[in-house]
């Protein structure tokens, strides 16, 4: 699963747009085939790189906003 989650993240440096828009801003989640994940990451506007918020079990319950 780890393995998994590496892969996925150095692809997202390549296709940064893969994952799908989130109604929380510039915030975009990507899911992880085969396994029930989900990567929140953005895109830095300012260096085009690619910063991974969280890593989440998708039965997980998102935070509310405070």
């Amino acid at each position: 699963m780890v393995n998994r989650l590496e892969e996925l993240s150095a692809l997202l440096a390549e296709f940064p747009l893969m994952g799908h828009r989130t109604d929380e801003g510039e915030v975009r989640v990507l899911s992880v085939v085969r396994y029930p994940f989900l990567i929140f990451y953005v895109i830095d506007d300012m260096t085009d790189e690619i910063v991974i918020l969280h890593v989440r079990h998708a039965a997980q319950d998102r935070p509310e906003e405070a």
